[in-house]
């Protein structure tokens, strides 16, 4: 059987009209299909002075192939069979069916690719198709529409356009991502959409509106932004993992608003182009509100939990007042021109002062305060260079004073009688007058006045910070108390003497000492020692330690790696407890980290064991047996 596709045209095979055309209906079983056309039962040579070839199983009229002018080349299959016998580096084949419709095709196939054209009414259809991919065009010549497709190994184009209803799309596909883009040119609208694998953008715009949107998408958050260009408005928003972000602008009015809100705070603030500002910020510590006119004044109010603070001034600072309010104050304060006014409560007392320089900072000084009224427990006090007082005045009780130019007193005004010297106050008297004066009445006058104002007192700080109360030999400190001793030996104790029926008469003192110690450091020592003064104790000149009079820890520190540095426990008998209850959990730690040296914590027990059994404690208790009761009483061995 024979391979060959090639199919052989002769007299037995062919059709033949009534007008002499000779036609054969052949269906192609492959891409290598070819007609050979012979003539075996003729002699000599054999013609055709026509020849188609057509689609369909019915022949059409004769279509002449096209002949370029000028070079007298042959087109159509007579031009592809040349070529196809030239070495088949190329075929053009064209089909025509004009006669019966506008119907056509074209087919060029070469080394580089093929170019198919498709014809039909006003439809047309091109297609190329080559090593580095396939282009395909289809276009409408009646409603003016176009597609352009375009695929290689960069991605895919899609192009879309509609020329009667002003339409355009377009859309690409890679390895780097997507994008579409979609415009409305009657209508003025535009669209674009660009997704990869870093994010999503989008963005939308209205060229009659003046309108535009733009929205970006990442892994980090994302950004909206809506633009109104015909009157100049913005708007912003952003979302991410951190928070959010709003900005909204009108540039005609100058007017801007932002808000952002974070896990840690709020804020929001509200502004224009000449400087006038609304701000408010807001955390779980504080809330912060200002608020500034385009002349920089501005008001201010903070709050915490500790209590809240409100300015408002000018931005020249010259004019300006304050409120603070605390737990146990209230502050108020005004400045003009240098001068402050203030008033002051506490829970004790009210201050009204008015004070020069400064500013609105400033502490209370008494050397700049110009006249001030303090109300407190004691009393009133009124001080000013000049004070009046205008009305009738009432003084119920005692009433001293400096008379000076208050009453003017002459001496040929007291007629007779007896002036009581308990019942008056006598200014401008020569004292060298005054039989029975000495040094004595007066040292006795002052301190009894000394002992009259604090004997039985409360004194208290003016911020609240400490009292001391006489009555009751009571300290409170209210604030982050200090107690510096500067001097070489200090000393907090108890002194006692006791009467024992075993020792005898002894005194005993409990103290904490801050001295000075070896080689300059600083020692401290927390204890009790027997027989000792508090002078031998301060001093340091006897060792506490030396007769076994003294029991507690002593601390000493020279420099971070000194080798003196240490903790001493001193105590005949030393217990280290958690609890004097039975079954009741507990952890002792020991640290060997960070020594020097070499030590065995199982020979440090061993040793404390038979010291222990040296003494004759065991009749006390078997205290180092594992085994032993360990409900010991706190002050048994004591």
């Amino acid at each position: 059987m024979s391979r060959d596709p090639t199919l052989l045209i002769d007299e037995s095979n062919l059709k033949i009209d009534s007008d002499g055309r000779a036609y054969y209906t052949f269906t192609a079983g492959d891409n290598t299909k070819s007609v050979k056309i012979a003539n075996r039962k003729c002699i000599g040579t054999t013609r055709f002075s026509q020849l188609m070839i057509e689609r369909g199983d019915k022949p059409t009229s004769y279509v002449a192939p096209v002949v370029v002018e000028g070079s007298g080349e042959s087109t159509g299959v007579f031009k592809s069979l040349e070529e196809m016998l030239s070495g088949l580096k190329s075929i053009k084949l064209e089909l025509t069916d004009t006669a019966n419709s506008n119907l056509w095709s074209k087919i060029k196939l070469t080394t580089n690719g093929m170019l198919r054209e498709y014809h039909r009414n006003h439809i047309k259809t091109e297609i190329v198709e080559s090593a580095d991919g396939i282009a395909t065009r289809i276009s409408n010549d009646t409603n003016k529409k176009l597609a352009l497709i375009n695929e290689s190994i960069n991605g895919i184009r899609r192009d879309y356009q509609d020329a009667n209803r002003q339409l355009t799309a377009s859309y690409q596909a890679g390895i780097e991502g997507l994008k579409a883009q979609l415009a409305h040119d009657k209508l003025g609208l535009q669209a674009e959409i660009k997704l990869s694998a870093q994010g999503l953008s989008q963005r939308y715009d209205n060229e009659l509106k003046q309108l535009s949107a733009k929205i970006t998408t990442t892994s980090s958050g994302t950004t909206e932004a809506y633009e109104n260009k015909l009157n100049d408005l913005r708007a912003e928003f952003t979302r991410s993992n951190e928070g959010m972000r709003t900005v909204l602008e009108s540039r005609i009015s100058g007017l801007q608003s932002t808000y952002q809100a974070t896990a840690s705070q709020i804020s929001q603030e509200i502004k224009n182009r000449e400087g006038a500002v609304s701000r408010v910020q807001q955390s779980l510590e504080s809330y912060q509100r200002r608020l500034q006119d385009t002349e920089k004044n501005y008001s201010s109010l903070t709050q915490t939990v500790r209590g809240l603070q409100s300015d408002v001034g000018d931005p020249t600072g010259k004019i300006q007042s304050r409120f603070t309010q605390l737990q146990s104050q209230i502050d108020q304060r005004v400045t003009r021109d240098g001068v402050m006014s203030i008033i002051n409560q506490s829970g004790d007392s009210i201050k009204l002062a008015i004070q020069k320089a400064g500013g609105i900072n400033a502490k209370m000084s008494a050397s700049e305060i110009v006249s001030a009224i303090n109300l407190n427990g004691y009393g009133v006090r009124i001080s000013g260079e000049r004070i009046a007082l205008d009305g009738n005045t009432t003084v119920n009780g005692a009433f001293g004073a400096k008379l000076g130019e208050f009453i003017k007193l002459k001496a040929d005004h007291i007629i007779g009688g007896t002036i009581d010297a308990n019942k008056i106050n006598v200014i401008n008297i020569n004292a060298s007058s005054i039989i029975g004066l000495d040094a004595n009445f007066i040292k006795a006058k002052i301190e009894y006045a000394i002992t009259s104002l604090l004997e039985g007192k409360v004194i208290r700080a003016r911020n609240g910070a400490m009292l001391v109360d006489l009555n009751s030999a009571k300290m409170d400190f209210n604030s982050n108390a200090e107690i510096v001793f500067n001097n070489t030996s200090n000393i907090l104790y108890r002194q006692k003497m006791i009467n024992s029926y075993r020792y005898g008469n002894r005194n005993n003192i409990g103290a904490l000492v801050f001295k000075d110690g070896y080689e300059g450091g600083v020692q401290v020592t927390l204890g009790v020692v027997s027989d000792k003064t508090i002078d031998q104790v301060k001093s340091g000149a006897v060792d506490w330690n030396d007769d076994g009079g003294y029991a507690g820890i002593r601390i000493r520190r020279i420099a971070p790696y000194s080798d003196a540095d240490g903790v001493e426990i001193i105590g005949d008998r030393i217990i280290f407890r958690h609890t004097t209850k039975t079954h009741v959990a507990g952890t002792l730690y020991w640290q060997n980290t960070g020594w020097l040296g070499n030590w065995n914590l199982g020979r440090i027990l061993q040793v404390i064991s038979n010291k222990f059994r040296d003494h004759g404690w065991g009749a006390i208790g078997d205290i180092y047996n594992l085994e032993a009761a360990q409900d010991i009483k706190p002050n048994e061995f004591f």
